[in-house]
């Protein structure tokens, strides 16, 4: 069964939604990657405030495509 999801992009536009509707309706341990840890974080911290709790674990983790 699946536990843990990364979501790349995870707090923008279409990402940010998928996390959100992850984090209410299911227990999944959620990731969330992108190029900005600011905003990463204070996408968890208004989106997904009980991540600090205990319910899910949100982390942030950085990822740049290089060409």
């Amino acid at each position: 069964m699946l536990k843990t999801v990364l979501i790349i992009g995870g707090y923008g536009k279409v990402g940010g939604s998928i996390a959100q509707q992850l984090y209410r309706k299911t227990s999944l341990k959620i990731y969330v990657g992108g190029r900005s840890y600011e905003k990463a974080n204070t996408f968890c911290e208004e989106y997904c405030p009980q991540a600090h709790m205990g319910k899910e674990e949100a982390i942030f983790i950085e990822g740049t495509v290089a060409r």
